[in-house]
């Protein structure tokens, strides 16, 4: 019997356990900011896994990190992301939920609540931010400020959510 060897972040191989401690997914959780409010876990010194919630009619600063690149995975509801190398000259994309975006180091972005017109759709975007580099808390340039939102109408859009708050 040969048996294949596989990466250790290949998940198809995890049965019952997930690769990594439970703890490793415990967070703090930040209800600070008026566009939204998110968790975040530290993976590794270089990597943090955030899940984020964008209040309905709410968006992110417009802002750049120098050492830092994103992966963004919208679960929830749509989001329109702002994407560029200058401020001033922002592509705007809707991403909807089952869909990704990255932001590349020293790229300017923000993120918008956008309710397509499509009944179903969540009143809130919620979305999974995994950050690479160097996480220095004074790695970011803000450009304008955020824009506030109101929490959603109907319902805690954390709860059963993968990070979980530390006790």
């Amino acid at each position: 019997m040969t048996t294949e060897a596989r990466h250790p972040t290949d998940l198809s191989v995890w049965h019952s356990e997930p690769p990594f401690p439970d703890e490793l997914l415990t967070g703090t959780h930040d209800r600070s900011h008026v566009w939204g409010e998110f968790t975040e876990a530290m993976l590794d010194p270089s990597v943090l896994l955030r899940e984020i919630v964008v209040y309905p009619g709410a968006r992110t600063s417009i802002h750049c990190h120098m050492h830092q690149s994103e992966l963004n995975i919208v679960a929830e509801g749509a989001v329109e992301i702002l994407l560029g190398t200058h401020p001033a000259k922002l592509r705007t994309r809707l991403v909807m939920a089952g869909h990704a975006y990255r932001v590349p180091a020293g790229t300017y972005h923000a993120v918008r609540f956008a309710r397509p017109a499509h009944p179903a759709t969540r009143p809130w975007a919620r979305l999974f931010e995994l950050v690479t580099g160097f996480a220095a808390p004074d790695d970011i340039e803000r450009h304008e400020p955020a824009v506030p939102g109101g929490p959603p109408p109907d319902g805690n859009p954390f709860l059963g959510g993968l990070v979980r708050v530390r006790p």
